[in-house]
């Protein structure tokens, strides 16, 4: 039979909650960000810069809260399941043709982990 918390137990657990960070650490990927602001500057679509509303571009587009968006954007916070594969199918339909690699998957992992097979060519504008 699993062991009753007394009232000092709850205080604790419940502040912890409370207090509890938006994302885990299990969520970041180190320089997901990066490639997700490189990416986003090269596709065929116009999105504005980081600094004139990129975040509520992201928020608009991918029907996510502005803090969300900054997460993304700034934080190497990777979205969840469904979001994070709608990124990616939105990205390889508007990177130029000659960028494009095969399946939009490779944009995926490219944005959680780098350079896997595929990586586009961050030094052309679109």
């Amino acid at each position: 039979m699993p062991k009753r918390l007394d009232n000092t137990q709850v205080s604790i657990v419940s502040s912890t909650v409370k207090n509890h960070q938006l994302y885990s650490v299990d969520d970041l990927h180190p320089g997901f960000s990066l490639r997700l602001n490189a990416l986003l500057d090269i596709l065929e679509v116009d999105v504005p810069p980081i600094t004139q509303g990129r975040k509520m571009w992201i928020g608009r587009v991918f029907d996510v809260a502005p803090n969300n968006a900054t997460l993304w954007l700034t934080n190497d916070v990777v979205p969840k399941g469904a979001r994070l594969r709608s990124l990616s199918d939105f990205c390889f339909l508007h990177l130029p043709k000659k960028q494009r690699p095969k399946k939009s998957i490779a944009i995926e992992s490219w944005l959680l982990y780098g350079y896997i097979n595929w990586k586009p060519d961050l030094t052309t504008e679109s």
